[in-house]
């Protein structure tokens, strides 16, 4: 994000506004490494450059959404909340920050331990009730109702998220959202799921009104939002919408020196028609070629001798069953799709 301010006031003059980016790329961030979380990850991020409309802050949030939709993922909760409204809520604007950072890791350590650590900080005891009463709020529309008299439009907000396509019932308000980093102005949004908790939030953002100000003496309006690509993978794993599948489906044999371009061809074709296909460099007798194919699991082996390329045809061979049949070579492909 801070990159992406540099860059927007720099350019300020020649960026058409409001201007909206995306990139996917490697960052960095001094972390301990665990599952899904690592020093340097890939990051997708998404932002809107120019505009203070809510529209622009739904905009962001669904697309991300989208994302998600799109690789396979249905159940998850796209939570957001308002940090001027939480500051307005809590009322306590000289240590808001700090109680805010240490809102942010109810997830991970639960309730008690922030109040605990609020209290250790000296935080007033006023502030402390106040996130006391923050915590009984729970999540969802009555949370939002109290909320919205601290006016940050969370009905509208909604709204617009679910006119972008996002189903209703994964847009969930929540008050104890605070997301730590300080630069946050406005919305504030994470998006987790629910069927694998133990990765936190797989993508968040929010509102960075003041943060291009920093850099160009003018303020700029933002919003913004990001996807962490290794966690969201790690994520996939673990609720078996991906697998990593290394396994070739086909074995093209090589049995004879003078027939090695055919070969070569045969395996690019069978390649293009989306056919994981594997092919033996040296040429060797059949059975030890069937012997490294039964190793790595492949389910069919392409023979070309000399006799099948004369006629133009090729045997195929089931290495599950034993069954074989010839085929015309131009064929082979649909053969091994079906």
């Amino acid at each position: 994000t801070v990159p992406l301010a540099r860059v927007i006031a720099q350019y300020q003059n020649d960026l058409p506004m409001p201007f909206k980016r995306y990139q996917i790329a490697p960052v960095w961030r001094a972390d301990n490494p665990q599952k899904g979380r690592y020093r340097e990850f890939y990051q997708c991020d998404v932002d809107v450059v120019g505009s203070d409309s809510l529209m622009a802050d739904a905009e962001v949030m669904a697309c991300l959404c989208k994302a998600l939709e799109e690789l396979g993922i249905m159940n998850y909760e796209l939570r957001y909340n308002n940090r001027l409204s939480l500051e307005g809520f809590l009322q306590e604007k000289k240590q808001f920050s700090d109680i805010v950072r240490e809102i942010d890791k109810v997830d991970k350590i639960g309730q008690d331990e922030v109040l605990k650590n609020l209290i250790k900080k000296n935080i007033p005891n006023a502030a402390v009730v106040k996130v006391r009463k923050l915590f009984a709020l729970g999540r969802g529309d009555e949370a939002s109702r109290i909320f919205e008299g601290y006016g940050s439009g969370f009905k509208l907000l909604k709204s617009f998220i679910v006119a972008n396509g996002v189903n209703g019932d994964n847009v969930v308000f929540d008050p104890t959202l605070a997301r730590g980093l300080d630069y946050y102005t406005g919305t504030i949004f994470e998006i987790v799921l629910p069927d694998a908790p133990q990765y936190g939030s797989i993508a968040g953002g929010g509102r960075y009104d003041n943060l291009v100000g920093m850099f160009s003496g003018k303020q700029i309006p933002a919003v913004g939002g990001s996807i962490g690509i290794d966690r969201l993978l790690s994520a996939l794993e673990e609720l078996e919408i991906i697998k990593y599948d290394l396994v070739s489906d086909v074995l093209v044999c090589n049995l004879d020196e003078s027939l090695m371009e055919q070969y070569l061809n045969t395996a690019q074709q069978l390649r293009e028609a989306g056919i994981k296909t594997d092919f033996y460099y040296e040429t060797a007798k059949l059975d030890k070629q069937l012997k490294y194919a039964d190793k790595k699991n492949i389910n069919y082996a392409v023979i070309i001798g000399a006799d099948e390329a004369k006629s133009g045809e090729a045997t195929v061979k089931n290495l599950k069953t034993g069954k074989q049949e010839r085929v015309k070579q131009k064929d082979l492909a649909k053969k091994l799709t079906k």
